[in-house]
């Protein structure tokens, strides 16, 4: 009867133990896509990708190279000109600084 209840005992021991490691590693493989190190998982996207971005947006008005991207943290920002042609001119008029986020490309204008 002893060696019952001493068997049972470990198989509940043993029951228990691998159910908390089970769950232990289920919380480790979860991602979670609001924390910071995440995103360093990601591959940022590149200065030209960040030009298509404001072709897409603006279209061919917006006069735009790679070298106007400066890096910010973990944004491009940009600031943007619009060409406005008249009849024997063509103007550049600013349209703001624009950032977009390196991981999402997410575009917001800031000033």
């Amino acid at each position: 009867m002893k060696k019952k209840i001493i068997i049972c005992t470990i198989l509940i021991i043993i029951i228990i133990i691998s159910i908390i490691t089970v769950s232990k590693k289920n919380e480790r493989d979860e991602v979670y896509f609001t924390d910071k190190t995440y995103n360093k998982k990601i591959n940022p996207i590149s200065k030209e990708t960040a030009v298509n971005i404001i072709k897409a947006e603006y279209g061919d008005l917006v006069t735009v190279n790679k070298d106007d991207i400066k890096k910010v943290g973990d944004k491009y920002e940009v600031e943007l000109f619009i060409t406005m042609n008249d009849e024997e001119h063509s103007h550049k008029k600013s349209i703001g600084i624009h950032e977009i986020d390196i991981y999402t490309g997410d575009m917001k204008v800031i000033n």
